[in-house]
């Protein structure tokens, strides 16, 4: 008990550094025998908008306790309550872990309107604008969630804040810190606290280097003017005694440093996902100050952490422009009926001006889309140790002498009922009644509503489709499977949230 209450202690004393909550907001949680000890905290978190980047900071929190091996953490009981839309989720938990997996749950209670602004935030606090691409990101999520333009903009203004761009507040900055050097020189502690306030609120941290660059030169145009000429100094070497000056590196010199530093932050984010997909805050607050002091190029940085990503959570490669983030999150996590809708609508986004089920027509088109194809069977293959997939699909069909009805029954897509061999009746599956876990038989998921007759009522792919799927589509792009007759190739097992 004491043990657990030093660890609550600890755990109470470190939130601070997180910047995450006012302190009114948590409250802590005592035995009610004797009022003093504690066993956990409650945590608050009524913005609906910043809840995301809160259970992120509490996580942080919890596993760097935790790695720290200074506290028993363990004892430690977090209650988590965050109330949405007048429902309520909550938990008791000492795992980074736990606290991670209620992202899902949060973005799904999240009103549209607050689930963009919460995107837009996050945006505007990496470089103080948004980039091209988190430009055109913000108009997809704009038009999935169907707002209005202009209160998307309004948005994204708010964001922002009063400027607009990087350079207006970068100029802000500078118009600013000359007020207050002429006011007081040195900048007493409180004003550098308020200038680093500033910035924070505009999205730019204070170790920024061009803000760092901005301090100095202000700072030295306001330094005394030195003696041009030095004083004479007896003991001052001879051109023969002088040290020498360092070497300028070759350019063969550099590209190896450049080389060494590049493996270095892989290294760096490798550990930093060990855990899951996306680096915590204070990881990927880390990561940027090392890019900017080892001078790496945002752009070679973004394809280091994609490689990284990909290498240990599966590649999410696509021919046809597809985001695959998302279902790979979703499969990570075991979110299988999630999933099998993220993977329905990512076909459709691509291959269907109506989001209704494919034609044979344009079936035939997914044939020139391999890459996707194997994108979705291996990630499917991975996070369900080879279950379910187009690859495990094609197995159930070979096993079964490539007979479609065999096949929709083995998987159990459809019931049928009979006596011995004779079937006596088929019984169709509306799919909410189709099994979303593990459990379910080899080859169940993902399904083909894509294919199927219709996207509402029961869930029914027609027979005559199965083989034009399995012929032109699944064994034109993944080869083997049609060599091997019904086997695949083992896929690498992916790593699942603990």
């Amino acid at each position: 008990m004491v043990e657990r209450d030093r660890a609550v202690q600890e755990f109470w004393r470190a939130l601070p550094q997180y910047d995450m909550s006012p302190g009114e907001r948590i409250k802590a949680l005592r035995i009610s025998q004797d009022g003093d000890t504690l066993y956990g905290l409650d945590i608050r978190l009524p913005e609906p908008e910043r809840v995301a980047t809160w259970l992120e900071c509490i996580s942080t929190c919890l596993e760097d306790l935790g790695v720290s091996d200074l506290l028993p953490v363990d004892h430690v009981t977090i209650r988590l309550t965050c109330t949405i839309e007048h429902v309520t989720t909550q938990v008791e938990t000492a795992s980074s872990e736990v606290v991670l997996s209620l992202l899902p749950a949060v973005n799904m209670l999240l009103p549209d309107r607050q689930l963009f602004q919460a995107r837009a935030a996050l945006y505007a606090r990496h470089d103080g604008e948004f980039s091209p691409i988190e430009e055109e990101n913000l108009e997809l999520l704009r038009q999935q969630l169907q707002l209005d333009p202009a209160t998307a903009e309004q948005i994204k203004l708010d964001a922002l804040g009063p400027y607009r761009d990087r350079q207006t507040k970068l100029d802000r900055y500078r118009e600013l810190l000359c007020y207050e050097l002429d006011r007081q020189m040195p900048l007493s502690a409180h004003t550098q606290t308020e200038l680093a306030r500033f910035c924070e609120a505009m999205g730019l941290s204070a170790n920024d280097d061009e803000i760092a660059t901005i301090s100095i030169e202000e700072i030295a145009k306001r330094q005394p003017a030195e003696d041009p000429t030095p004083p004479a100094d007896e003991s001052a070497e001879s051109p023969e005694t002088a040290p020498k000056q360092p070497e300028t590196p070759s350019p063969q010199q550099l590209l190896a440093l450049q080389q060494q530093r590049e493996e270095e932050y892989r290294r760096e984010f490798a550990g930093a996902i060990a855990r899951s997909p996306y680096p915590s805050e204070f990881d990927r607050g880390r990561l940027e100050q090392a890019r900017r002091n080892w001078q790496l190029d945002r752009e070679r940085v973004r394809a280091i952490e994609r490689e990284a990503t990909d290498e240990r959570y599966g590649p999410i490669d696509s021919a046809l422009g597809l985001d695959y983030t998302r279902l790979r999150q979703l499969l990570w996590l075991n979110h299988w009926e999630a999933a099998d809708q993220e993977t329905e609508r990512l076909l459709l986004s691509a291959l269907s001006h109506d989001m209704r089920p494919l034609s044979a027509e344009t079936l035939l088109s997914l044939s020139q889309y391999c890459v996707d194809v194997n994108t979705i069977d291996q990630l499917w293959a991975r996070y369900s140790q080879n279950k379910f997939g187009f690859a495990a699909q094609h197995r159930i069909y070979a096993d079964h002498d490539r007979q479609p009805g065999e096949f929709l029954t083995a998987v159990e897509w459809i019931e049928s009922v009979g006596i011995g061999n004779v079937s006596l009746l088929v019984r169709r599956k509306a799919y909410r009644h189709l099994q979303f876990h593990l459990q379910a038989p080899p080859g169940h998921l993902p399904t083909w509503r894509w294919a199927a007759n219709s996207l509402e009522g029961d869930y029914v792919v027609s027979e005559d489709i199965i083989p034009q799927i399995f012929n032109d589509v699944i064994e034109h792009c993944l080869p083997h499977l049609k060599k091997s007759g019904s086997s695949s190739p083992p896929a690498e097992e992916g790593d699942e949230p603990s």
